[in-house]
């Protein structure tokens, strides 16, 4: 079977469903719930005090780098901001190698996704799951009851 070349006009059309589905996409990830009344606040305070306690103590002293990496993604999220694989290994506050162990055990047990880029295809997005996003949600109401 033989195919012609392309023309102008099919290639155009093929860009613009490409483009529709890439909105479509865009769309849906933009349609996760926002964090609870007090719930991102609070995220941020824990996310603060463990980066206090790690210039006060060192950072070797202390280690949840999967917990650091839950809070700053939940973070992000409630403040709509994509999220680096990069970045997650920053936030994690540990060397990038143990970050990313921790990102595949996360990823491992349903509480992240990992997907590529779809605006700079050099990089991969990280994003709490539904369940991730549900159990940290969780933890961070039921752990500061009575405290807020």
């Amino acid at each position: 079977m033989r195919h012609e070349p392309a023309t102008r006009e099919e290639l155009g059309c093929a860009i613009r469903e490409i483009e529709a589905l890439l909105e479509r996409l865009r769309a849906k990830e933009a349609q996760q719930p926002a964090p609870a009344p007090g719930l991102l606040e609070r995220a941020e305070l824990m996310y603060q005090e463990r980066r206090s306690r790690d210039r006060l103590f060192g950072t070797d002293l202390f280690g949840e780098a999967a917990w650091d990496i839950l809070l700053d993604l939940y973070i992000h999220h409630g403040r709509g901001a994509l999220v680096p694989v990069s970045s997650a290994c920053i936030g994690a506050a540990v060397p990038p190698s143990t970050a990313l162990r921790c990102l595949g055990k996360l990823e491992t047990r349903g509480l992240v996704v990992r997907r590529a880029d779809v605006d700079d295809r050099r990089r991969s997005l990280v994003t709490l799951s539904g369940k991730g996003l549900r159990m940290i949600e969780l933890y961070l109401a039921s752990s500061w009851v009575g405290l807020g």
